[in-house]
């Protein structure tokens, strides 16, 4: 079982091997016309692989919270600004909210690993990853982050 992976966007063929769907979204992530997408979700193959296009200022770690998906993986790109992001096997944390099959999400309780992530960078969670993203680096400041949805199954 394959565990997080943070990178530079220039090195997303490193990973193309992983699956082929991670693969269609990491190439949709390295096409330039991906930059320019309004907000909101955009299908690349149907509900196997989408994105969505978000804007937010970071916050607190308060102020959020840790997930897991079932259903999807998480390749997050940040576009623009930079985050701090949390990751944890789930094994070291806590169920705080069962999953919840319409949100495809597991809310957790517990600590991890902070990552910086800065413009340019991706990083794939697997099911079996908490997570936490939005984090506030410093001050709080505008992300634009595209999150790909890559269907397990």
């Amino acid at each position: 079982m394959m565990d997080m992976i943070a990178d530079s966007l220039e090195n997303a063929a490193c990973y193309f091997n992983i699956n082929p769907r991670i693969t269609s979204a990491l190439k949709f992530l390295q096409n330039p016309s991906s930059m320019t997408l309004s907000l909101g979700r955009h299908a690349v193959e149907g509900d196997a692989v989408f994105a969505l296009v978000q804007e937010y200022q970071t916050k607190r770690p308060d102020e959020t919270f840790w997930e897991t998906h079932r259903k999807y993986i998480d390749v997050q790109y940040i576009q623009s600004g930079a985050e701090a992001m949390g990751w944890s096997p789930i094994q070291q944390m806590r169920m705080k909210q069962n999953y919840d099959p319409a949100k495809d999400i597991v809310v957790w309780d517990g600590e991890g690993q902070i990552l910086w992530m800065p413009a340019g960078n991706f990083v794939i969670f697997m099911p079996h990853d908490a997570h936490m993203g939005g984090l506030v680096i410093g001050q709080p400041q505008l992300v634009r982050k595209i999150v790909m949805k890559v269907a397990v199954d």
